[in-house]
């Protein structure tokens, strides 16, 4: 209730069984024998709280001073943890051993942490780490992590993870201000059914300049499967440039090459300079699958700055062409897009996934407009074409127009498909979202429709 706390030589010592200490921490299965010794004395401005624990092995130390007379809690305080080992504090917990130094300061919810120390050995995996963070979400931290067998965290709760790994990394963060130098090595890596055989990665950035560089084998992930994954990235004062080369089973092959030339602002570090946004050239995209490419016909532009400017990508498969052209402002949320299509055959589109899928050949010509904002955008679409005809699905070549809008939460179109002497067409106006009174209409008329 905000009023002040003072203490005089409160001395409070308990003893007790982990059976006993169960009843107060249900969830956690306590045992051995426990020590708590609990001190506080001084006055409301400057109060003195002592807490020492000893658990079955080692040693927890906790020292903090609080201001209570303030408008905010100001508070200080230190933890040392020492030859801390979790099998003989917690039933079924592998043998280990925790060290932690650390301190802090800060005044109510806010605060920083200083990390002195945190040393631990559980399971099988070694971690060594140490730094400062505040609650601002600034952070500078160096830390290293090993483990040869993954699976053994089960003793600790840590579930559906297996293999090894080895990172080594450095991460300092600031509002305007990100450098990362990572190693990190894993081998035999499973997360949650999603398996990588091999993981190497190096990482160098300071602010975007720096380089980064990836190569990932036996990819077996959420329905995708990918042999090798090489991505190499870097960044300096006069040029960034990136690659992607994915390699894959059903003859898969995916790659992406950019550069470009960065935008700069001054900045405190070993460049005196930060990369603020660039102005790129798509050089190459190119995707394969099951015999089916297609490919970029030139360099498209990719400008970033405040958000996403990408114009004239135009990918090609034979006759086949896909072009996309975007711009999206992250300030203002802006949205302005379109998606076009020449000859289109989803046959061949489909069978980049899924060959068996048994569709008759089209040449389609499709336009999709979007604007506005973009958590309510307004789309304009129409499609002009045809599908051949196909005696295996026994359908007759059909042409197909159709026309489409979304806006203001309604959605309305035209269509006509016609085929020999069948014909099929209509049109409607709807309300996507269905409260309060709004009026809907739907026409239709069909000829010689038969099933």
């Amino acid at each position: 209730d905000g009023a002040a706390v003072a203490a005089k030589d409160v001395d409070l010592v308990v003893d007790a069984e982990g059976s006993e200490l169960r009843k107060l921490l249900p969830n956690v299965k306590l045992r051995g024998k426990w020590s708590v010794s609990i001190k506080a004395n001084g006055p409301a401005d400057k109060l003195a709280v002592s807490l020492v624990a000893k658990p079955p092995a080692g040693r927890l130390a906790v020292d903090a001073t609080l201001a209570t007379t303030a408008p905010k809690l100001a508070w200080s305080a230190t933890v040392d943890a020492r030859g801390i080992d979790p099998a003989a504090a917690v039933v079924g917990a592998p043998h280990g051993d925790v060290r932690i130094d650390a301190s802090g300061r800060g005044k109510g919810p806010d605060g920083t942490i200083d990390l002195k120390a945190l040393v631990a050995e559980v399971a099988g995996t070694k971690v060594d780490a140490h730094g400062t963070l505040d609650t601002a979400g600034d952070a500078r931290i160096a830390a290293t992590i090993a483990s040869r067998d993954l699976s053994r965290l089960r003793a600790l709760g840590v579930s559906g993870v297996a293999g090894s790994v080895n990172v080594k990394a450095r991460v300092e963060r600031t509002k305007t201000h990100l450098h990362v130098d990572a190693d990190v090595a894993a081998r035999d890596l499973v997360v949650k059914g999603n398996r990588v055989a091999k993981l190497d990665a190096r990482v160098h950035d300071e602010d975007l300049i720096g380089d980064a560089h990836v190569k990932i084998e036996g990819v077996r992930a959420s329905g995708v499967r990918l042999d090798t994954v090489a991505l190499d990235a870097s960044g300096s004062t006069k040029k960034v440039q990136a690659a992607l080369v994915a390699r894959g089973p059903d003859q898969l092959a995916f790659e992406l090459r950019i550069d470009g030339t960065p935008t700069l602002q001054r900045h405190p570090g070993t460049t005196g300079a930060k990369i603020v946004g660039a102005d790129m050239m798509i050089e190459k995209l190119a995707i394969g699958r099951h015999g089916q490419a297609w490919m970029t016909t030139a360099p498209a532009s990719l400008r970033v700055h405040g958000g996403v400017d990408l114009q004239k990508l135009e990918l090609a498969s034979g006759p086949q062409r896909l072009a996309i052209d975007t711009k999206y402002d992250l300030a203002s949320e802006d949205l302005a897009a379109r998606l076009r299509t020449q000859k289109l055959n989803l046959k061949q589109l489909v069978g980049l996934v899924k060959p068996s899928v048994d569709l008759p050949d089209t040449e389609l010509a499709i336009d999709v407009r979007a604007a506005g904002k973009s958590k309510s955008p307004r789309v304009d679409a129409s499609i002009d074409g045809f599908s051949e005809r196909t005696k295996a699905l026994g359908l007759s070549r059909i042409h197909y127009h159709l026309t489409a809008r979304y806006a203001d939460d309604r959605a309305k179109a035209e269509w006509t498909l016609k085929s020999i002497d069948q014909h099929f067409e209509g049109k409607l106006d709807v309300p996507t979202v269905f409260t309060g009174a709004r009026p809907l209409m739907v026409d239709m008329s069909a000829s010689n429709i038969w099933m």
